[in-house]
């Protein structure tokens, strides 16, 4: 690939068909380009850990900004510790066969293929552009771009077998970070949020409404 650090997913279809995977069918406002700007950073990226499917209802990120500010109240020194993505969220990489009839047009920066399985997925997410990014052997690489933020692993999957002139759905690794915050509901009405830093963790639980307490260190997730 040479640009960019991706992974292969071949399998997320299968896992989805047992994990419940849905598109947009809730009718819940969903996070975009356009409504990203107004919402914590940190606080999304946990939302979008922690829900199903394939997109990120925007309550649900209220809800862990909620939940986050809480707790940065109660523990200050918490303010400076933030979530990583794991991938971005808003491009997919595709390889496509030499001989796809709709190479030209994607090389010409158009992005319906004339496969209507395969369009359709991009016009739900509404993907808005697509770039050539080189030539590997008889394939070539594609960037696709969407308005939606998308759980990108999962939602790769869903052009699995759209057509057969489409080898690979990759989504695009995030450049590493030292710090994470990972959230857990380890019971009923009790909520974990874990702060990493490097090696060390700082871990706060609260039940239910309740004030947020420290809890025994854990290892890094």
């Amino acid at each position: 690939m040479g640009r960019s650090k991706t992974f292969f997913v071949t399998l997320v279809v299968a896992l989805c068909l047992f994990s419940g995977c849905g598109g947009r069918s809730s009718g819940d406002e969903i996070v975009t380009t356009r409504s990203e700007t107004s919402l914590d950073p940190d606080a999304l990226l946990i939302a979008a850990r922690s829900v199903q499917g394939y997109v990120v209802p925007i309550q649900a990120v209220r809800d862990r900004d909620s939940e986050l500010r809480s707790a940065r109240q109660a523990f200050p020194d918490l303010k400076e510790i933030h979530a990583a993505p794991s991938f971005n969220a808003y491009e997919l990489h595709f390889a496509i066969s030499n001989d796809a009839p709709w190479l030209s047009s994607w090389k010409a920066g158009k992005l319906a293929t004339g496969v209507r399985d395969l369009d359709s997925v991009f016009e739900e997410f509404d993907a808005n552009a697509v770039h050539f990014l080189n030539q590997d052997g008889d394939q070539s690489w594609f960037a696709v771009t969407f308005d939606t933020y998308l759980r990108a692993n999962r939602a790769a999957g869903l052009f699995f077998g759209k057509s057969d002139f489409l080898r690979i759905a990759s989504i695009v690794s995030a450049p590493s970070s030292t710090t994470d915050i990972h959230y857990e509901t380890i019971a009923p009405s009790t909520t974990r949020l874990t702060f990493v830093v490097g090696e060390t963790s700082t871990v706060v639980e609260r039940t239910g409404k309740g004030s947020w307490s420290k809890a025994a260190p854990v290892t890094p997730l």
